[in-house]
């Protein structure tokens, strides 16, 4: 009889200390799992700044891309306005001198 109550003295602290082990190894990994789910949201954040960053550069280019066809186009234009201007000129004296000569 002694023995049996020896033994499940002995089972009931070998439990204690298995449930004690246990509440350890959980505390542990609930550390663990909290820390990775921070890491985890961090390099989350991480990545929409960066690809917000990303998708303003991309912006900037295609806005000064515009502006530098834009320019080019009006200089062109600008560039017709002023050879019409001296063929209207050149054009202008041939008539005078055409207009002299009779």
């Amino acid at each position: 009889l002694d023995e049996g109550l020896i033994v499940k003295d002995k089972s009931n602290q070998l439990m204690g200390l298995l449930v004690e082990e246990r509440s350890v190894h959980q505390t542990q990994f609930d550390r663990l799992k909290a820390k990775y789910q921070q890491h985890l949201s961090e390099v989350k954040q991480q990545a929409v700044e960066t690809e917000a960053r990303m998708e303003e550069e991309h912006n900037k280019h295609i806005t000064t891309l515009i502006n530098m066809m834009m320019k080019d186009m009006r200089d062109m234009e600008f560039n017709q306005l002023v050879q019409a201007e001296k063929e209207r000129k050149q054009l202008q004296e041939a008539l005078c001198k055409a207009n002299q000569c009779r």
